[in-house]
């Protein structure tokens, strides 16, 4: 008796393969960018292929030949061989805060805690941190509790999306990064001795960075010597950073960590209460993702970074626009910022001086690009939003 299929789906062919057989299998699969053309993807045991231009040209001749690209993520998506794709879902929540935006924060908290929670909970710290660092201590106090509550986690995120943010953790990190690459004097940007002394104060916790592995305990020792004696609210801003370094990701959240754990040590940081937010159940979703969320940090915006950068012949413009004015002043944007915002606009003064231009220029060119930017993106999504269409109707 014939094995029923899936509907849409073709029936597995058998290959011969030595001793044991090999499921093959093939579609075609409409591009991302042009719904009239259409590609090739194979299946052969394991391996995947395409016939399309990234996979061939740029995937096959990289060192990571095993990548997948969008029209094999997509098959395999429709054959429930990976999860759902929530990167603009993880993109949306970070927008939600810096924007201050409880419609989108509701769609993007109510999806990734049906997904993701743990996603989310190991994310939290990091939000706090990148977005108002002060909020850092109460992330620990959610994140690190025997049984973290929904509604706990949603009152912070309201609270940080409601609030002026406090970047100024991330600035300095980035600013001393920025330093390092191109070799800039510290003293020819910053004038104020007092901030020019923390800004050195941080470049010598850097220094340490390395040694955390081999000698936690040392490390940490060090540490404790600089905060302020009695103050607990920075106590548990310190200990939320110890305890959240262990638990991975990138390289720079770790410094960011770090980065808030020294400003809690060496600034006076005032105790403060949560106040109270509208409930998650009061709250609106909108009913989709904003095209502004899908950056180069998600499955869509990597391929409009790809697409942006090949509209220019000289490489370092395709950067300035795909990437540092996309990001820069958009997906970073923030609806307000604390009255105190100097190392963040130290931070973005500076870009713009190494480009050779007023952060003013800078603003007004990105006006010129970001409807480009905008067209792109949103011409991505539409195809995705075809392509999910007719696997639906299929």
């Amino acid at each position: 008796m014939k094995q029923d299929t899936f509907k849409g789906f073709e029936e597995p062919k058998p290959e011969k393969n030595g001793k044991k057989e090999r499921l093959v299998q093939e579609w075609e699969v409409p591009s991302w960018t042009d719904p009239t053309t259409r590609y090739k993807v194979r299946r052969e045991g394991s391996k995947w292929t395409c016939t399309c231009y990234f996979f061939t040209e740029r995937i096959q001749k990289s060192e990571k030949p095993n990548r997948d690209c969008k029209h094999i993520q997509f098959k395999k998506e429709e054959l429930g061989i990976i999860k759902e794709d929530l990167s603009g879902y993880k993109s949306a929540i970070q927008k939600a805060l810096r924007r201050g935006s409880l419609p989108l924060l509701k769609l993007s908290f109510s999806k990734l805690w049906e997904k993701e929670p743990k996603w989310l909970l190991w994310r939290l710290p990091i939000l706090a941190a990148e977005e108002t660092w002060t909020y850092t201590g109460y992330a620990g106090r959610v994140v690190f509790a025997e049984n973290p509550q929904r509604e706990d986690v949603w009152k912070l995120l309201a609270n940080i999306a409601l609030h002026p943010k406090n970047k100024e953790a991330e600035g300095i990190r980035i600013l001393a990064d920025k330093c390092i690459l191109h070799k800039e004097d510290p003293k020819r940007l910053i004038r104020d001795v007092e901030r020019l002394n923390i800004f050195y104060g941080w470049m010598e916790v850097r220094k340490r960075i390395e040694t955390i592995e081999a000698d936690k305990e040392g490390f940490w020792a060090w540490w404790n010597g600089w905060l302020t004696s009695g103050n607990d609210f920075a106590a548990e801003i310190l200990k939320t950073c110890k305890r959240r370094v262990y638990f991975g990701g990138m390289s720079g959240d770790k410094e960011l960590l770090l980065t808030v754990a020294y400003f809690a040590c060496v600034l006076k940081v005032e105790p403060f209460e949560l106040e109270e937010v509208p409930a998650e159940e009061e709250e609106e979703a909108l009913t989709e993702i904003p095209w502004y969320c899908w950056d180069m940090h998600t499955s869509i915006g990597k391929i409009a970074y790809y697409q942006i950068k090949k509209m220019f012949q000289d490489e370092s413009m395709g950067e300035y626009v795909g990437m540092e004015l996309w990001f820069n002043l958009g997906s970073a944007w923030c609806d307000s910022l604390v009255e105190d915002s100097y190392w963040w606009e130290l931070c973005l003064k500076a870009w713009a001086k190494r480009r050779g231009k007023t952060l003013d220029k800078c603003r007004e060119e990105y006006k010129r690009w970001i409807p480009k930017i905008r067209e792109r993106v949103e011409r991505i999504l539409a195809a995705r939003r075809r392509n999910g269409q007719k696997s639906t109707n299929q």
